[in-house]
């Protein structure tokens, strides 16, 4: 899918395709992140959290199904702090679940 198509369509919308790229994000005062990271474990959504889920402005949109014991299902079930690299981080940003998106065939 080229990235002015379908939903990729926003007026606003930046597409990160570096680490680099990515690092830029958690400098803006505005706006939101999209990001696929399954259960929220690993990669570059670990990092958009530390600089944004204390933050109460923010949102986190999770859109599919989250095993136990990961990140993603600790946040849907309303975890008050996150453990990132040893540090303790107090989640203030307004958790979403759409498990409707879910790739998972019960859903």
């Amino acid at each position: 899918m080229h990235h002015d198509e379908g939903i990729f369509n926003l007026p606003n919308l930046h597409m990160s395709e570096t680490t680099q790229s990515s690092m830029k994000i958690n400098k803006m005062s505005s706006g939101a992140i999209i990001a696929g990271s399954g259960m929220c474990t690993g990669g570059r959504i670990k990092h958009h959290f530390k600089h944004n889920i204390w933050c109460q402005n923010a949102h986190v949109i999770i859109g599919g199904f989250q095993a136990r014991g990961t990140l993603g299902q600790a946040l849907i079930e309303g975890c008050q702090h996150v453990n990132l690299w040893g540090e303790k981080v107090h989640v203030e940003a307004n958790i979403h679940n759409l498990s409707g998106f879910s790739a998972h065939a019960d859903q």
